[in-house]
C-alpha cells in the first residue's frame, strides 16, 4: 500500500508549511540572521562551512516570530544537530564547503 491506501498514511507533506518555508520571506530571514552573525556560528564559531539560520522559538509553535531576525541564531550543521537533540539526514552533510562571500538572495 502506498500514500494513501496505507492505513499509516497521514496526508503527505503539508504544502502550505513548505510553501512557507522556501519563501522569498524565509529566505531573507536566514539571510538577515547569518549577516547579523557575521556569517559564523554561534555556539562554536565555525566559518567557511555551511550554516544554518536556527529559530530559537520554534517554526511551528511561534508562528508571530518566524521572521523576526531576534528570534534566530546562525549555528553549523553539527551545532544545529545538538540543539535539536537529533542527527540529521546524511545528505545534509555530504553538501560541501560554501563561500561566505556568496549570497543568495540581494535585499533592498
Amino acid at each position: 500500500y502506498v500514500g494513501a491506501a496505507n492505513p499509516n498514511y497521514k496526508g503527505g507533506p503539508n504544502r502550505e508549511n513548505m510553501r512557507l518555508r522556501t519563501s522569498y520571506a524565509a529566505k531573507t530571514w536566514a539571510v538577515r540572521v547569518k549577516e547579523r552573525d557575521s556569517y559564523a556560528c554561534v555556539d562554536c564559531g565555525a566559518s567557511g562551512v555551511r550554516l544554518h539560520a536556527h529559530h530559537i522559538e520554534t517554526w511551528k509553535d511561534c508562528p508571530d516570530k518566524r521572521y523576526d531576525v531576534a528570534n534566530g541564531v546562525t549555528v553549523c550543521i553539527p551545532c544545529h544537530e545538538v540543539r535539536h537533540g537529533r542527527q540529521f539526514a546524511k545528505w545534509v552533510h555530504q553538501v560541501g564547503k560554501i563561500s561566505t562571500s556568496a549570497r543568495p538572495l540581494v535585499i533592498g
